[in-house]
């Protein structure tokens, strides 16, 4: 909300809410040199404050040292990265607590990418073991033919719903 005469005025440490001016002297002592890219709290003149990514270089412009900077707001994609965190940790929570086992597949080499502690321990395996295993393993009964067609089934609709007996470790099928 500054002017551009009003900017001119001002320091860094006017609108830097994490950085007061010793500490901004502190960490550019020679500001001819500075090369940087970080990411700073910003306020405003009416007083709210917004996330920003800053590129500083250093330059000189004549005899005097001076710092060239871009200043790119990124509230917007701070709070979606949030949001985004957030909602991972709500699924990884769903996945991990889930009472059925989950396996994630890699295709087409049909090993496990990913699985919960109920699709191992369903089967009597521990973790390390379960994750050398692939699906044609635990689902012998499963021939290649009906894994292929399953998958390509798969990756056309994006969902696949199928029952099928798996081997637990001690051979038996559930």
């Amino acid at each position: 909300g500054y002017t551009q005469e009003e900017m001119l005025t001002l320091h860094t440490w006017d609108w830097n809410v994490d950085l007061d001016e010793a500490k901004t002297r502190a960490a550019f002592p020679d500001i001819g040199s500075v090369q940087a890219r970080f990411q700073a709290r910003h306020q405003r003149k009416d007083g709210s404050v917004l996330d920003v990514e800053v590129s500083a270089a250093g330059t000189m412009l004549g005899d005097d040292p001076a710092v060239i900077t871009i200043v790119s707001d990124i509230t917007d994609r701070l709070a979606t990265e949030r949001a985004l965190d957030e909602h991972r940790a709500r699924l990884d929570a769903i996945f991990r607590q889930a009472g059925d086992g989950i396996v994630l597949i890699k295709l087409p080499e049909l090993t496990f990418s990913e699985f919960n502690e109920a699709a191992y321990e369903g089967l009597g395996y521990r973790r390390e073991e379960f994750a050398q295993l692939t699906l044609r393993d635990i689902a012998p009964s499963a021939n290649t033919r009906e894994l292929e067609r399953r998958m390509e089934q798969l990756k056309l609709s994006g969902r696949l719903d199928f029952e099928v007996c798996h081997r637990a470790k001690d051979g038996s099928t559930r």
